[in-house]
């Protein structure tokens, strides 16, 4: 297992963009502001809207943002949210700023977005500390400031939000790549359990790591295997091969099971778990069948760039190249070549790697040619001795590729 192996590195581009936060918090706003409304709630609410109650101005204007029991109108949305925003509903001043954010029912004002998120996260508002953090980290609307942007990730995190507790859990578990955050592990073990705790797949694997290796929290195999399995369970393939590790060379020691764990995060893409997965298959191969199936995963991870999985495929065409070689059918002919070559090679091409092999295999197979041509290349053994040739030079097995050249 590779430390921070199923963490990629973070940047400050991974905070997400603005718009992309926008519209996942005006579809929780729609979710829990007004879900029930209906024609005679909206009735109610004007009523209630005209006479200046903020809290009717401001569900109203939800309603007309998103079309909820009436057309929708996103200029008297802003009317709305701007009415209620002034007498000071956190609600409001939230949606005020997104929608300037956003330009909808106002010309788009980042500046003006900031004071109103601001406005709204001073009181607590979760969303709206979120979105402040976002504008501060990408410098929208305020002078960037990547810390103070993530001091208000922190606070909308404490409220529950497990996106921020995850992102945050991440940036501390690796640092941040123009070193604006320091790592800090510990920090991390933090936002991860919160996250972890309530089902996020990526962070329980992540919190598995950090027990696996002892950063920031003692280290403990047991819990480190806990974690793994809730995140694997829920489909997370790295958790699936930290598993499979586990089981092959750490805690528990049991094949079956880490053949099962690679097999799944395997059929994920994983390369790394597709190559262990061929190693274990081909170790414990008892027919062609079990081969085949082994090479079928060496060559998926092969395809992905799997330096390892490239090198046992090429030497392992090579060898199969090598069984379907056919002999000479004159043997002292062989002989002879071969007592000559040996003669000769190493006061004319002493400077080559290996000479005497390489000459000796290309006269032998010269000679077939001259001795025995029809047979020696119209054998089946033959067609697939070239084939296995051909599948071991694509791999970049320089013998293989010489012996192509050369008719072997």
């Amino acid at each position: 297992m590779e430390d921070g192996r199923q963490a990629e590195e973070m940047e400050t581009q991974e905070c997400g963009s603005q718009q992309e936060e926008a519209a996942w918090i005006w579809k929780q706003a729609e979710r829990d502001a007004v879900a029930q409304s209906t024609f005679d709630a909206i009735e109610g609410y004007w009523k209630a809207a005209e006479q200046g109650d903020a809290d009717a101005q401001d569900a109203l204007g939800v309603c007309y943002y998103y079309g909820r029991g009436i057309e929708k109108d996103f200029q008297r949305a802003f009317e709305l949210f701007e009415k209620a925003a002034e007498q000071g509903n956190i609600s409001s001043q939230f949606h005020l700023g997104l929608c300037y954010y956003c330009g909808e029912g106002v010309e788009r004002n980042t500046r003006k977005a900031v004071r109103w998120f601001e406005r709204a996260a001073k009181q607590g508002h979760a969303f709206a500390q979120n979105n402040l953090g976002t504008c501060y980290i990408n410098g929208e609307g305020v002078e960037k400031d990547f810390k103070r942007g993530i001091a208000w990730y922190e606070k909308a995190a404490e409220q529950g939000d497990v996106r921020l507790q995850k992102l945050l859990g991440k940036l501390y578990y690796l640092g941040n790549i123009n070193k604006q955050v320091e790592r800090d592990v510990k920090k991390a073990v933090k936002w991860l359990t919160m996250a972890a705790e309530q089902e996020d797949a990526e962070s329980q694997c992540l919190l598995g790591e950090c027990y696996y290796l002892g950063q920031g929290v003692e280290k403990d195999m047991e819990k480190a295997m806990e974690w793994f399995e809730k995140s694997a369970l829920q489909g997370n393939d790295n958790a699936q091969y930290n598993l499979g590790v586990l089981y092959e060379e750490g805690f528990g020691l049991d094949m079956d099971k880490a053949a099962k764990w690679y097999r799944k995060a395997a059929e994920q893409g994983d390369e790394e778990a597709q190559y262990r997965l061929a190693s274990y298959l081909m170790r414990i191969a008892g027919n062609s069948e079990d081969v085949d199936s082994a090479i079928e995963w060496y060559e998926k991870a092969a395809e992905r760039g799997h330096l390892r999985a490239k090198k046992e495929l090429r030497n392992y065409y090579y060898h199969m190249a090598e069984r379907y070689k056919d002999l000479l059918s004159d043997k002292a002919v062989e002989f002879l070549i071969k007592l000559f070559i040996l003669l000769v090679s190493a006061a004319v091409l002493n400077e080559l790697d290996k000479p005497f092999i390489f000459l000796i295999e290309f006269f032998c197979i010269v000679a077939s040619s001259f001795i025995s041509r029809e047979r020696y290349r119209d054998t089946e053994s033959y067609r697939i001795r070239r084939d296995y040739l051909r599948r071991a030079a694509q791999l970049g097995h320089k013998r293989a590729n010489i012996k192509l050249m050369i008719g072997g």
